[in-house]
């Protein structure tokens, strides 16, 4: 993240063990303490729906925001952003353990609609064990 240029204005993320540490690692790469995080349990394994309304919910000046969280909701809120699939990435799955998606957003966090956004970034873990 640090190297694309991208720095979240808030992050949002999931309870579970992953995503905390994941969540934390984040905030230690910026070299503070933590960023805006919020902790929302019901991001563990949300679907395309909840995300959707977890988004719906941001003030419209809720700047770069950074979701921590699970799949398969966080690929089909991807491919439902961009309105396009995703390529089969060379571990035989779609959006791997600790991918970086980066989607620009035209609008307000309250009117997001399918296909929407701008796919900038797309980059799975390099040497990222997964289950």
């Amino acid at each position: 993240m640090t190297s694309s240029g991208f720095r979240p204005d808030r992050t949002l993320a999931s309870t579970a063990l992953r995503a905390v540490e994941t969540a934390q690692l984040v905030s230690a790469a910026w070299g503070e303490d933590a960023l805006d995080i919020s902790w929302d349990p019901a991001l563990y394994l949300a679907s395309l729906r909840r995300l959707m309304l977890t988004l719906a919910k941001l003030p419209a000046d809720g700047g770069r925001v950074l979701l921590v969280g699970h799949n398969p909701g966080l690929a089909d809120l991807v491919e439902h952003l961009t309105g396009r699939p995703l390529a089969m990435h060379d571990r035989g799955r779609v959006f791997p353990t600790a991918t970086l998606a980066h989607v620009v957003l035209p609008r307000g966090w309250g009117q997001l609609t399918a296909g929407c956004g701008e796919l900038r970034l797309l980059r799975p873990p390099e040497g990222t064990d997964e289950d």
